[in-house]
Order: C-alpha cells, then structure tokens, then sequence
C-alpha cells in the first residue's frame, strides 16, 4: 500500500493529473481504468491538413499518399484535407476561386465538376470564407498556373468564416473537446475535472454545470461556436482518423 492506495492504481507520476482537488481525484482514480482518451484532429496539422506545397501531385504517385499492393493500382494510404480561404471569385466557362492556404500560398481552385461550379450554394461561395477539400491534387493547367483541379462534388465544403477563425475554433477543441488521463477542461470557468457534462448542441465542449455553460454561451463565444460545431461535415474533420484508412470519406451530398 502506497499513501492508502492499493497497488493496483500505482503508476508512474507523470501519469497522474495532478491539477484535480481531493473530489475530482477521486472520482479521477476510479475511472481511470475505463476511460478512454479522447482525441481531435488538429486543423492546423500539416500531416492531416497539407497547404498546398505539401499535396502530391496529380500525375506524380507520392508514396506518402498513396500505397500499392501489387505495383499498378494505387489508393490512398490516408486521409487528408486541403483548406484554404477564398479570396476572389471568378465565373466564366466554370467556377474558379483564387484562395490563400495557411502559409499565404494563393492558387486557383477550377471546377470540373458536371454543374462547373454552380451546383454550390451560392451564399458560401463568397470572399473570406473557408474551402475544405478531400484528398486534394496539385494540377498543372494548360496555361502553366498550377493549382487544383476539382472534379468530386462530394469531396468540397465551404464554411462560412475565415481560415484563421476556423484555425482558432480547432485551437478550442483541442482545450476545451479533449479528455486526457480522464480529465477535461470547462470552457466556462477553465476548470480542470473528471466529471464534467458536454453541451447537449454540438457534443463537444465540456462544462462545470448550467452555470458554467450560460457563461460560456455568453461570455466566451461558444453561442457562435457551436452554430459552427454543430454542422456535421465539420464535426467530420474533427473526428475522423486521418492517418487510418479504409474507405474514402466525403462530405454531405450538395442539394
């Protein structure tokens, strides 16, 4: 016996949350062993979420994308997602965006889909919003720009704030989604616990009680957050496992 603890919940000491009172511990110590760690994507990973100068090329088979069982057709080895932010609009033959990535790398996205564009919501498509591609390509145009070439209707979703507010609603739920060793963080108060309760909108951010949630409803922005968290295609890249592959994802049909 250790301190009046049987062996069996001894461990190393990094393990332990040490930020928790006397209660949370408790309650800490007793689930530990059933509690699985909840993990995010992280939007600003360039492994999962590649800017432009990290996607592979459309006629080049990068084995970093891509894997091959028998040497002749190739599959993607993992998920991945382009986003960028649309910063001009243009409409000719097709729909064509001109978007800055996270590094301030600006290319042109051309639709080649069957509705060139047009099948989008028009209301999205408009400057200062976020554009998400699946297992984006770079594609050299005939007259030599490079950018991507859509051609998957189900492969692109707009969202409607900018780049860096999307960055920085990923940079919460890294805080305030996630459960490590058993113990989540109130986006109310910032209180560290083991026994908190998700909001009952959008399933992630984690809260003290209805107090804590009215604070962060009104105080601290998640009144605007969770409008955002709650669309399902989002909660996709938040949820899916980037790196373990086996069939390909996409978004929600446009209608």
């Amino acid at each position: 016996m250790a301190h009046g603890l049987s062996e069996k919940w001894r461990g190393a000491g990094d393990d332990i949350p040490r930020e928790l009172g006397k209660d949370e511990f408790e309650r800490w110590l007793w689930r530990k062993g059933i509690v699985e760690v909840s993990q995010y994507a992280d939007l600003r990973s360039e492994t999962d979420f590649p800017p432009f100068d990290g996607l592979p090329e459309k006629e080049d088979i990068d084995l970093g994308f891509y894997e091959s069982e028998d040497g002749f057709s190739y599959r993607p080895r993992k998920h991945w997602c382009f986003l960028a932010e649309i910063i001009d609009v243009e409409e000719f033959v097709r729909l064509r965006l001109v978007v800055k990535d996270k590094t301030d790398c600006t290319i042109p996205i051309a639709f080649y889909t069957d509705g060139r564009g047009l099948e989008l919501d028009p209301s999205r498509v408009r400057r200062g919003f976020t554009v998400a591609i699946l297992y984006a390509e770079q594609h050299g145009f005939l007259d030599l720009s490079v950018g991507i070439r859509h051609e998957n209707p189900t492969a692109i979703k707009i969202f409607p704030l900018p780049l860096d507010e999307l960055l920085i609603l990923s940079d919460k739920v890294q805080e305030y989604s996630r459960e490590l060793k058993g113990v989540k963080t109130c986006q109310g108060c910032n209180k560290k616990a083991a026994s908190l309760q998700k909001c009952s909108r959008c399933g992630l951010f984690w809260y003290c009680n209805k107090s804590c949630q009215i604070t962060g409803w009104k105080e601290n922005g998640h009144k605007a957050d969770c409008k955002l968290l709650k669309d399902p295609d989002l909660q996709r890249l938040f949820l899916t496992k980037w790196d373990a592959f086996e069939d390909p994802i996409d978004f929600a049909p446009i209608s």
